[in-house]
């Protein structure tokens, strides 16, 4: 370990906070802190991935719990008028919403990424949207919310069909009931754009059909894009892996460790701490073979 007494101004240092106070581990290199520094800025990358499939999943939660909650109130207290239910319908469709744009969010990034990196006539490139293309033709689950987010944010809500169905017992008082959250297949062909692109796998599905299905089925083919982008970019993300991991003993990898360099002219720290947290679920993704280069 360095005291403080003996740091230079504009020298990068490995530290470590324990507490209250930091320790300052080793003076880097120019080398090792352009590394560091490189590394913090590729692992940004697959950060941003994994936050984005986060949201995903929270917005989809949230979207069964408003589901929930929402059968839950009208069990206990039902509505008197039909006009009420226009909250309903608003909130149910928002929280949908929400979960079908992270979705295409997500997917455009990850295309975007590779296109940019490695430009739309590389090989990686073409892997990926070769791959991408597969899951459109032989999922109807991603054809379909691939064209139900332009519909929803340019035409119209989704979920047309929004509601509560009561059981009654002999005495005329509600012994259970569900909320039914279904699309409306007219009203989704009416829309020119679906109909072109939807009318032929629609044909096999009800007038009205339930949501909550197919959000079930959308898991696999999501599943199987983020993989393929986590294996086409495994090289690039393990480069930046194996940085921290020349930096991060196991002793103190818990602990978190950060580069910082010190500036006397503005009498500060300047620091960028180790993405720990990450670090150690690329490690675990490594050992669940998440990456099949891996």
């Amino acid at each position: 370990m360095i005291p403080f007494t003996e740091i230079k101004n504009n020298k990068y240092y490995l530290t470590q906070r324990v507490g209250k106070e930091s320790i300052i581990h080793k003076e880097l290199t120019d080398l090792e802190a352009s590394d560091i520094q490189e590394a913090l800025r590729i692992f940004g990358e697959y950060i941003y991935c994994k936050r984005r499939i986060s949201q995903i999943e929270l917005n989809l939660n949230e979207f069964f719990q408003v589901i929930n909650n929402t059968e839950k109130k009208l069990l206990d207290k039902p509505l008197k008028k039909i006009s009420d239910f226009e909250i309903i319908t608003i909130e149910i469709n928002r929280v949908f919403d929400n979960f079908i744009i992270s979705l295409s969010t997500f997917i455009e990034t990850i295309e975007g990424r590779l296109q940019r990196r490695y430009g739309e006539e590389s090989t990686k490139f073409k892997e990926f949207k070769s791959f991408q293309c597969s899951c459109y033709d032989g999922n109807f689950t991603y054809r379909f919310f691939y064209h139900l987010r332009n519909f929803s944010v340019h035409h119209d809500f989704s979920l047309h069909n929004i509601k509560m169905e009561y059981e009654y017992d002999v005495h005329k008082k509600i012994k259970s009931g569900e909320l039914k959250v279904q699309f409306e297949k007219n009203h989704l062909l009416g829309n020119k754009k679906m109909r072109k692109k939807l009318a032929a796998d629609l044909k096999f599905y009800n007038d009205v059909f339930p949501v909550i299905p197919i959000l079930r089925d959308f898991k696999a083919p999501l599943k199987s894009l983020t993989c393929k982008f986590l294996e086409l970019e495994f090289d690039y993300f393990y480069s930046a892996f194996m940085i921290f991991e020349n930096f991060n003993p196991n002793e103190i990898i818990d602990f978190g460790l950060s580069i910082c360099n010190f500036d006397d002219k503005n009498i500060v720290w300047k620091t960028n701490y180790f993405p720990t947290d990450y670090i150690i679920q690329f490690k675990n993704d490594l050992k669940s073979n998440l990456y099949k280069k891996a």
